[in-house]
C-alpha cells in the first residue's frame, strides 16, 4: 500500500546520476526545478569525476577508481546529504544511480520524504549489478576497463545512440554524449546490502518508466525493479536518456509523483 503524500513541507531534490554520467546529466532538470523554487542538487559520484576535495569532504578519503566500491558511492552520498543539511528530500536516481539512491535512503531516512527511481535499477541484498546485465556485456565492459589506465570503460557512441539516447536529433544526442565519462566497472560486481532496510523504511517509493526505453529488453525489466522496490509506477514518453532529452516532460511527471 502506498504511503500518503507528505504535505506541508517544500521538498528538496537530490538527483543521482547513472552510468557514464556526471551531475551534468541533471543540468536541465535541476534548472527547471530551481526555476520553480525548489532546491535541487546533483552531485558527481566518486569514480565519475568527483574532485579529490569532494571525496575527502563527503567520504573522508579519495579512493582509487580501480578499487572503488558501490558502498564508497553510498557513503559519499550520505556525507553529501549530511554536510548539505538537506531536509524533506526527494532522492531521485536515474538508471544505475537508482541503486545508489535506494541504498543510501535508509541511512538518511529521517531526512527523506520520497525515493524516485527513473528507469531505475535496485539490488537485493547480496546481489550485484553484474547479475542483472548479460554476461557478454559485462565481459565487454570489463575488457574495455582493463585496457584503460584508471579501470573505467569509456563511453561508446554506437551503444549510446542505438540503445540509450534513441530520440532527438543527431546533434542533440552528440551534445549529450560529449558530457559522458568513463564507467568505474569495479562497482558493478559489488553486492547490495541495504535493500531490506530500504523496503522497511517508511518513505514513499515511486518509479518512473520511459515508454520507449530499449535497455534491458524494454519496460518489463523496470516494472520488475519497481515491484522489487515496492514503488508505485508512473510512465512518460522517452528513451532511457529522457532526463536529458525531455527535461520538461520529466520534471512534470516527477512533480506529479511527488504530489506538488
Amino acid at each position: 500500500m502506498a504511503l500518503p503524500k507528505v504535505q506541508g513541507h517544500r521538498p528538496s531534490f537530490v538527483l543521482v546520476h547513472g552510468s557514464w554520467h556526471t551531475g551534468r546529466a541533471w543540468g536541465k532538470v535541476a534548472s527547471l526545478l530551481q526555476s520553480r523554487g525548489y532546491t535541487a542538487r546533483a552531485p558527481t559520484l566518486p569514480g565519475y569525476g568527483a574532485t579529490r576535495r569532494d571525496c575527502l569532504e563527503y567520504l573522508g578519503r579519495a579512493p582509487l577508481t580501480s578499487k572503488l566500491t558501490l558502498e564508497d558511492g553510498v557513503q559519499f552520498l550520505k556525507g553529501f546529504i549530511d554536510k548539505q543539511d538537506l531536509q524533506h528530500m526527494v532522492l531521485v536516481g536515474h538508471s544505475y544511480g537508482s541503486i545508489y539512491a535506494s541504498q543510501v535512503a535508509p541511512l538518511v531516512q529521517d531526512r527523506v520524504q520520497q525515493y524516485v527511481g527513473a528507469a531505475g535499477h535496485v539490488l537485493e541484498d547480496g546481489q550485484a549489478f553484474a547479475d542483472l546485465v548479460p554476461e557478454a556485456f559485462m565481459s565487454a565492459q570489463t575488457e574495455a576497463a582493463n585496457a584503460h589506465p584508471d579501470f573505467t570503460s569509456p563511453p561508446n557512441w554506437d551503444l549510446f545512440r542505438s540503445i540509450l539516447y534513441t530520440e532527438g536529433s543527431e546533434e542533440e544526442a552528440l551534445q549529450a554524449f560529449n558530457t559522458l565519462v568513463g564507467e568505474p566497472v569495479s562497482t558493478w560486481t559489488c553486492k547490495g546490502q541495504h535493500m531490506e532496510e530500504f523496503r522497511a523504511a517508511t518513505i514513499r517509493k515511486s518509479a518512473i518508466i520511459f515508454k520507449q526505453d530499449q535497455t534491458f529488453g524494454g519496460g518489463q525489466h523496470y516494472y520488475e525493479m519497481a515491484q522489487l522496490a515496492g514503488a508505485e509506477v508512473l510512465t512518460v514518453d522517452g528513451s532511457h536518456e529522457a532526463v536529458m532529452a525531455r527535461p520538461e516532460e520529466f520534471v512534470e511527471v516527477l512533480l506529479k509523483a511527488v504530489g506538488v
